[in-house]
């Protein structure tokens, strides 16, 4: 099965969403690799990796060894002002060096075969042991570059894996993320201790399963919840600025997200005089270029 994406629709009082970031998952029948096997092979000889392959890395090793693409240079931050969080360490079974996922390779990718190797130029894709691929933080405008991708990839193992009945069964965008905003007018801005009442008045099959202000004032924080097939349920996490922005995090289709969006655009409207108020500019929090993808700042 090959997903197509669903088109997002705007209402009266959210604008109409806009897809950020998605995780792809393909499944590639009749193929299994080694992933410690196919390392060592590679870093043995390169040429296999073709044109098109620059890098690959697993916990068994890596190629090329120190390359950026395994170890950007990342700018330094502050934590001035800040307390040291202290996260629990998980007891995981390690394989080789722990550094990546158990079970896969990371194969590095050109998506223009004439391209250089730039950070935009190139996908990373993992493909797990059973043959599961997954590609993560893929752009909504990447994803038909990414489905050619996948299927050089289906082509690549069905030689070097020796699995010549390899062929791609599904390829699935799902972990999306999206932006949207509130309608405000000029000087507007939102009451986010009355937004946040208003959630929790809300009734069940409003979907609302958890929501509170964080500790720091800056945002609300919720919880929408999906039931899906086979009894599974979602949950989608979504924040609200007082500026109107925002920000949904790990849906697994575009209908759920024009689902929220729906939800909060009624809610606004019932309660506008309520949760949208004026105040004076210094009291609004800065304005930003809109081409400032939410994903990138810090909340």
């Amino acid at each position: 099965m090959i997903e197509t994406a669903e088109p997002f629709i705007t209402t009266e009082y959210v604008t109409k969403p806009e897809a950020t970031t998605y995780t792809i998952n393909c499944e590639v029948k009749n193929v299994t690799i080694k992933d410690e096997t196919m390392i060592k092979a590679i870093i043995a000889d390169p040429t296999i990796l073709g044109e098109r392959i620059i890098g690959a890395r697993c916990n068994f090793g890596e190629y090329p060894l120190g390359s950026p693409i395994w170890h950007p240079v990342k700018p330094p931050k502050s934590n001035r002002g800040r307390k040291p969080k202290v996260k629990p360490v998980k007891n995981v079974k390690k394989q080789g060096s722990g550094e990546c996922l158990n079970s896969q390779i990371t194969l590095a990718v050109k998506i223009d075969p004439s391209a250089g190797p730039n950070k935009d130029d190139i996908i990373c894709v993992k493909v797990f042991n059973n043959g599961l691929c997954q590609l993560a933080g893929q752009k909504p405008d990447y994803y038909s570059s990414s489905l050619e991708v996948v299927r050089y990839l289906v082509n690549w193992l069905s030689v070097v894996a020796k699995s010549p009945n390899a062929q791609l069964d599904s390829f699935v965008a799902n972990m999306k993320n999206a932006k949207m905003r509130i309608r405000l007018g000029t000087g507007q801005t939102i009451r986010k201790d009355i937004l946040l009442a208003e959630l929790l008045a809300q009734p069940p099959e409003f979907g609302l399963s958890y929501a509170t202000i964080a500790s720091n004032d800056s945002k609300i924080m919720a919880q929408f919840m999906f039931n899906e097939a086979g009894g599974r349920r979602k949950t989608v996490s979504v924040k609200f600025l007082a500026s109107g922005k925002i920000n949904v995090q790990g849906a697994d289709s575009t209908l759920q997200i024009q689902t929220i969006a729906n939800r909060i655009s009624d809610l606004v409207g019932k309660k506008s005089e309520q949760i949208l108020i004026f105040q004076s500019l210094s009291n609004i929090e800065p304005n930003m270029p809109d081409n400032i993808p939410l994903w990138d700042l810090t909340w």
